[in-house]
């Protein structure tokens, strides 16, 4: 027996017979993560690339060919709208008249898929379904956009006198969707439109190991030096860390998986990997953790609540049962789930809602305002929101980042499974857990050491003076272990006083989840001591996030951009990789390699 990969989709088996041989073919086809059997797989016989018969296995993943045809051919297993990965095949040599078995264990892997029809095999009458086939991409096709997507441009901020305005407030943002969403793009060879370029997020997908707090649940980081850019100006780096908890120190969770399973979702990039991605958490959850969910299509379903966290059986198998199909009642999802999540509340525990989608609801209640009325209602009730976009056409991530926003949660892209694990399982306590809420950030400068600032990023998180004071101003929230990351361009002051002393304050201003929403904000403040050395000699955190960050420039053909090239962003990028356990920088360096290809076809 030989084993070969067909296209990079079906796996196939190939088994060699005499022109006598006539035997008997049987197997069982299981599920990679779970163990539990897969019915509806396609068993399909091909012949010399010819499909000569197909059945589809049965309620218990079995499947028998009582009569095998002669000379070589293939045996593929395929099933539509799932992605598929490593597969065990087991057997013996088939001989005339004896029983063979082909054992397979089908897992989550990214593919493009096509369906093409196949005629079920008349004998065993089968319950198959379409064979799962990739779309083959030339080298040099590109896609010029991916279709019902919208980014609304936001200018970015301009430099702003110290002496007419001192003072920077903004709101933390911890969401990182639009690396993700910026970094396939440039995968299929598709230019991002400068409004789907957040520097912030950028920023903010990379782990910085930064002072963990000590006896507070936040602790400041700052690093000047010159800017790479403009050796004229001054690059500040902040950088906040939240305190962390042990997993067996967590409170009990539960979670609300609300799952879009209307027509939208159908292709393999969404349900199929929303699937898969809520997998990945379900083997992190212990059994003080409860589990609800709830799909909408036209309907609203609850198919499984308050299922303890070591059943993950039947958690699983609810998962397993799911296909896309119908219209979408994003709003009674919305409804039903916070609904559920009040039910089974657990005090002084972590309750939260997961929302899987694309962002397109149709039924009900779909206009931006009337959603976010909702979210906004249940907020209060410390029901947190976390949102998973999943796709690429018609992808509504504008709203789907407000949803999270307005629902004191985060907002996360998932365009592969390895994606999943990083936002589920590596920083599943930043994701799912809250350190800080309403976290509100102030940079004060000192006009005798900075004559202007501008602040990189955070265009949609900017708040008025009046904003930071004010005790009921909605803000970011920060998980457990999470860190955030805000640059400053900075003017010096014509005639410095002396270069080491302080050029202003950070203050952080929060609540806990415990705190009520009219106590007082706790306060942290830290100052900013002046720095202007050689940016070589900065640190690696700083050096690798000012690549970060000019690479945003570039690909926002910002009007600040001044010096900034890629091959600087390479350079300094490339000796910054340190450690890089995860390969999180290693792939940013050849996502720039890739775009640096795109822009020269």
């Amino acid at each position: 027996m030989r084993t070969q990969l067909l296209a990079g989709a079906l796996f196939l088996s190939a088994v060699s017979f005499a022109q006598t041989n006539v035997g008997t073919l049987q197997g069982k086809v299981t599920d990679a993560t779970t163990g539990l059997p897969l019915p509806n797989v396609n068993v399909i016989i091909m012949q010399d690339g010819q499909l000569l018969s197909a059945q589809g296995t049965s309620a218990n993943g079995n499947y028998m060919y009582e009569k095998l045809y002669p000379n070589t051919f293939d045996v593929a297993f395929a099933v539509k709208g799932r992605q598929l990965e490593n597969r065990t095949v087991t057997g013996v040599e088939i001989q005339a008249g004896m029983i063979t078995t082909l054992n397979v264990t089908i897992g989550d892997k990214d593919i493009i898929a096509q369906d093409l029809s196949i005629r079920p095999d008349p004998v065993t009458n089968p319950i198959a379904l379409a064979i799962v086939l990739p779309v083959e991409k030339k080298s040099d096709e590109v896609k010029e956009e991916f279709k019902g997507q919208y980014y609304p441009f936001i200018p970015e901020q301009d430099f702003v006198l110290t002496k007419e305005k001192a003072n920077s407030t903004f709101s933390a943002d911890v969401d990182n969707a639009f690396y993700t969403i910026v970094r396939r793009m440039i995968m299929h060879r598709v230019i991002p439109p400068q409004g789907a370029v957040r520097i912030e997020e950028m920023l903010n997908y990379f782990d910085y190991e930064y002072p963990k707090p000590d006896g507070s649940d936040i602790s400041v980081y700052t690093e000047s030096a010159a800017c790479p850019w403009n050796q004229d100006h001054l690059l500040l780096h902040i950088g906040l860390q939240t305190r962390e908890v042990f997993q067996d120190d967590l409170p009990p969770s539960h979670l609300v998986f609300l799952m879009d399973v209307s027509g939208s979702m159908a292709t393999s990039d969404k349900l199929p990997l929303a699937k898969s991605s809520m997998r990945t958490l379900v083997r992190q959850l212990r059994p003080q953790d409860r589990v609800s969910i709830v799909t909408y299509r036209e309907t609203v379903e609850v198919v499984a609540e308050d299922l303890p966290g070591s059943d993950k059986e039947a958690i699983l198998r609810a998962l397993a049962g799911m296909y896309a199909d119908g219209s979408t009642a994003g709003a009674p999802g919305l409804e039903k789930a916070y609904d559920i999540a009040g039910k089974h509340f657990i005090r002084n525990g972590n309750n939260r809602i997961i929302l899987c989608s694309d962002g397109d609801f149709n039924v009900g209640p779909t206009s931006d305002d009337a959603l976010l009325q909702l979210v906004r209602s249940q907020r209060k009730n410390g029901v947190y929101l976390t949102v998973l976009g999943f796709g690429m056409d018609n992808l509504q991530d504008g709203r789907l980042e407000l949803l999270a926003d307005n629902g004191n949660g985060n907002y996360g892209y998932i365009d592969q499974i390895e994606e999943a694990r990083k936002l589920l399982v590596k920083e599943m306590g930043g994701t799912l857990v809250t350190v800080a809420r309403d976290v509100k950030l102030e940079a004060t400068f000192d006009e005798r050491y900075v004559k202007a600032w501008r602040l990189i990023g955070y265009e949609n998180r900017a708040l008025t003076d009046k904003e930071f004071d004010k005790r009921k101003t909605d803000a970011g929230e920060m998980g457990m272990g999470q860190t955030v990351t805000a640059l400053y361009e900075l003017i010096p002051a014509d005639e410095l006083l002396n270069n080491d002393g302080n050029m202003g304050k950070f203050t952080i201003r929060y609540r806990t989840p415990a705190d009520g929403t009219n106590s007082k904000p706790r306060e942290i403040i830290s100052p900013l001591p002046f720095a202007s050395g050689n940016f070589e000699q900065a640190s690696e955190t700083f050096r690798f996030s000012a690549a970060v960050a000019e690479f945003g420039l570039l690909l926002r053909e910002s009007p600040y951009r001044s010096n900034a090239n890629l091959d600087q962003v390479q350079t300094l990028a490339g000796n910054a990789v340190g450690q890089d356990k995860a390969g999180y920088r290693a792939d940013f360096l050849q996502m720039v390699a890739d775009y640096r290809k795109l822009i020269k076809r």
